[in-house]
């Protein structure tokens, strides 16, 4: 089996950031199962990808917890509608 290093599913090999968990191939999915996924915030909104509702979303975060309002990423959603 090839290396994955970020744990997002894609071998270093074929990953246009082997150290970056929230960036893989076009078309390929990430491994949600693999930890060091899980502890990656992909959406930048303060809740890592293994408890966030919707991983992809900045907008979309665990209900009691409060978005990273300093996060370039969430920062520039436009969460309000």
């Amino acid at each position: 089996q090839a290396a994955d290093c970020d744990g997002d599913g894609d071998s270093n090999g074929t990953d246009p950031d082997p150290t970056d968990p929230c960036v893989f191939t076009a078309g390929s999915t990430a491994d949600t199962s693999n930890a060091i996924w899980q502890a990656a915030d992909c959406d930048g909104d303060g809740d890592s990808n293994g408890t966030d509702p919707d991983p992809a979303d900045p907008c979309v975060f665990t209900a009691g917890s409060t978005a990273d309002t300093s996060n370039p990423i969430w920062q520039a959603a436009d969460c309000d509608g």
